[in-house]
């Protein structure tokens, strides 16, 4: 019930706001949502809530609030309030707001959308509160921890992550240090959110050091797994693994959120004398906050103790002392172009600084996609992971076979013949070396039943960053491998992979109708290669009807609808811990060029009806022209450079 001030119940505004997301701005006038009515009457005293433009005024105007960046953008999309996207379903908003972010739709669904409807409720009461000017001025920010007479934060002992999270976000630069940071990437995420929700879409630390215990030294920590595991060297090694997730993850997060040249890893081949970090705030100041090591006694929550630094600035110079005394971190990627001898390399850049989007347009990048398969009870599976901010930093929520880029240590590794000279050709042994590093490092994978086969070396055109050329390579992986939950690494049958890729088509389809930003020309194209999408996965009369769209001037909404509802039916999920995950495509290369460089492979390897599936591919004169026009279609540059969307 309303509180005595008149104001909405929060948990209320919520609901209702879960439901307008659910239902539409175009259904409004036909929803039940009195907390958001209240609401509206108490900003708009003289406007009537029956009419209902005076609450989508209201949520406006609370969205707005929010501030510009992701997060902003993302709320315009979960309602339906970007310029476009008033008739657009849910699920299709909610996957826009989820690209936005940066994360799939199922982390979306469960923690930006939460985010988003509290923060736009928090602003609607606010509104209230400021009422009669409701929607002036700036959300008031409310104070974390206890405080003395004088301002100064004292020494408190504090349980669990939260404080240590809202003072990262108020700090300006942060040096972390731990042995193993296995819950850092949740910190910096959430921390970033609010941090870009206060200050702007381009907020970010003015430096972030990132400082992990060098692995060879990681036998020596004391901590849980110590009493999990009955064998020290088992402890060890399951505290390596730990750390190399963490260490890709916290990674992973900054590509993808973090500003280049503002944030460094590192390794440190010392003892930790203070597991922690000093932040360095607004005021000048620094706050220091000190981890307890985690032991069977500390419970599930870490224990922290947070206090100013010393007037001499003690615990900044031995932080500081440890960054100086550490190894950055850098993964040196190669650069070039393709030639018909192979790829020639002319240079070399930090991994942080390349796919920053209208940046190095024209070059070309080497990178691998590693088709893994396992033979397993006579049945012969490949095996693909989907991608999540804790195992990829692009294409979430898309399925994926094992890929990565060729670094400078491949190449040194392998064709030291060459060395590092200004321009070389990279050889077999720099591709299989990738291969071998990948397998390593992300799947703990060192043994093999025989050696990688390179099969095919495709280009893929990107219209606003560097382009890629690959080495494709098929894999045997051992049968009783063992992957890492982390890793979403399964088994899959062709049929579900191509179920996956026909939900992509449909909704790439869907977008390539409806996308407002594109000219005339853009859709034709688009629209051009959708329908031949279309026919390959069996949908003649959808791909026919599309093709008549490209050439009228007004969208048919039956279309749209008959494409939503078929996107519907053919959506995949996989389940995990007791999680349901969406999968919403294919990553990139294997996407575009399935029928002409995975599943050929498939075949190849005994992979069970991947052999009559591509044969009745083939034996279909209409199904297999449209397989030879997408290829020729992929491998335009100057059309899939002309696309600002993935068709």
């Amino acid at each position: 019930m309303p509180e005595e001030s008149g104001t909405p119940d929060f948990a209320r505004l919520v609901a209702d706001l879960r439901l307008l997301r659910e239902k539409g701005l175009t259904r409004l006038r036909r929803i039940n949502v009195p907390a958001l009515e209240e609401a509206t009457r108490r900003c708009r005293p003289n406007s009537s809530a029956s009419t209902r433009p005076a609450i989508e005024e209201l949520l406006r105007a609370a969205v707005s609030r929010i501030g510009g960046g992701f997060l902003g953008e993302a709320a315009e999309y979960t309602f339906g309030l970007a310029p476009g996207t008033r008739a657009w379903p849910a699920q299709q908003r909610r996957r826009k707001a989820a690209e936005i972010c940066g994360v799939t739709t199922d982390h979306f669904r469960k923690s930006y959308e939460i985010t988003i409807l509290e923060q736009v409720a928090e602003e609607m009461i606010a509104s209230i509160e400021r009422s009669p000017t409701p929607f002036d001025g700036e959300p008031k920010a409310s104070a974390v921890g206890d405080t003395s007479d004088t301002g100064h934060i004292v020494m408190r002992t504090v349980v669990g992550d939260a404080v240590f999270v809202e003072r990262l976000a108020e700090a300006t630069s942060a040096t972390i240090v731990d042995p193993t940071h296995e819950d850092l990437a949740d910190h910096l995420e959430r921390a970033l959110v609010r941090k870009r929700r206060r200050f702007g879409p381009a907020a970010f630390w003015e430096e972030l050091r990132v400082v992990f215990l060098n692995d060879d030294l990681l036998g020596l920590v004391r901590d849980d797994l110590t009493v999990r595991f009955p064998d020290a060297a088992e402890a060890a090694r399951e505290r390596r693994q730990r750390a190399g997730l963490a260490r890709r993850t916290v990674t992973s997060l900054l590509l993808r959120l973090g500003t280049p040249g503002r944030w460094s890893v590192h390794s440190y081949a010392g003892l930790v004398q203070f597991p922690g970090a000093v932040l360095r705030m607004a005021d000048g100041h620094n706050l220091v906050h000190l981890t307890g090591t985690r032991s069977h006694r500390a419970g599930p929550e870490m224990l922290r103790f947070e206090f100013e630094d010393r007037p001499d600035h003690y615990f900044e110079s031995v932080f500081q002392e440890v960054v100086e005394n550490s190894r950055e971190e850098h993964e040196v990627v190669l650069v070039g172009s393709p030639t018909e001898a192979g790829f020639a390399c002319s240079g070399a850049r930090f991994r942080r600084g390349v796919m920053i989007p209208q940046q190095n347009v024209h070059d070309w990048l080497p990178a691998v996609v590693i088709i893994t398969w396992r033979r397993r009870g006579g049945t012969t599976e490949p095996l693909l992971e989907i991608n999540t901010p804790k195992n990829s930093t692009r294409e979430l929520g898309k399925a994926s076979h094992l890929s990565g880029y060729v670094n400078q240590r491949d190449h040194v590794t392998q064709d030291s013949a060459n060395s590092m000279a200004p321009n070389f050709l990279i050889g077999p042994a720099t591709a299989k070396a990738a291969v071998l590093r990948e397998l390593r490092d992300e799947l703990r994978v060192t043994e093999l039943p025989r050696e990688p086969r390179l099969t095919s070396t495709p280009g893929f055109y990107y219209p606003d960053k560097e382009n890629l050329f690959f080495y494709v390579f098929e894999v045997e992986i051992p049968a009783e491998t063992r992957f890492a939950p982390s890793t979403h690494m399964y088994p899959w049958s062709v049929e579900e992979v191509l179920q996956v890729r026909e939900h992509q088509v449909v909704n790439n389809t869907i977008l390539a109708l409806t996308e407002d930003g594109l000219t005339r020309g853009q859709r034709r194209m688009a629209l051009a290669i959708a329908g031949l999408n279309l026919t390959v996965h069996g949908h003649d009369d959808l791909a026919r009807r599309v093709s008549e769209q490209s050439r009228q001037d007004e969208l048919d909404p039956r279309l749209v609808e008959e494409l939503t509802e078929l996107a519907g039916r053919s959506r995949f999920s996989r389940y995990a811990a007791g999680r349901e995950l969406s999968i919403e495509g294919l990553a990139g290369l294997q996407y575009r060029n399935f029928f002409t460089d995975i599943l050929p492979v498939y075949a190849q390897v005994g992979v069970a009806s991947a052999a009559e599936i591509l044969a009745s591919l083939h034996a279909d004169p209409v199904r297999s022209r449209a397989i030879g026009r997408l290829a020729a279609s992929y491998g335009d540059e100057q059309m899939i450079t002309a696309l600002p969307i993935e068709v």
